[in-house]
């Protein structure tokens, strides 16, 4: 982000909990946030809230039906890059530990030289 961030913009959309506490994960012990599933927009607001010391950017909410999460196939989560209308990078692998940050960044890098 810091290495494009006058090129480019950059936002978090949270989406479903993947690992509520009172979901498959419930009985799992753990040092991470401790978070259900969303019952409502301000549950999952309240949850999104969580990360706004961790990630250095603007951070949306998905509405309660998963709209974005569905459309951009993004569950547990993806790196996608938009650029006008057109959706010009997904991530092939679902992450954190599937990133692949230096292909988005060449991807991106290519984006911008066009």
């Amino acid at each position: 982000m810091r290495r494009f961030s006058d090129d480019a913009d950059f936002l978090t959309v949270y989406i479903k909990e993947a690992h509520a506490d009172d979901g498959a994960w419930a009985n799992l012990p753990t040092e991470r946030f401790h978070v259900k599933n969303h019952k409502s927009l301000e549950d999952r607001n309240e949850a999104a809230k969580l990360l706004t010391d961790i990630l250095p950017c603007p951070i949306y909410i998905d509405a309660l039906d998963d709209e974005a999460a569905r459309v951009y196939k993004a569950f547990p989560d993806k790196m996608i890059i938009i650029f006008g209308d057109q959706i010009k990078y997904t991530s092939s692998q679902i992450g954190p530990s599937g990133f692949d940050v230096d292909e988005m960044a060449t991807c991106l890098e290519k984006i911008l030289k066009s």
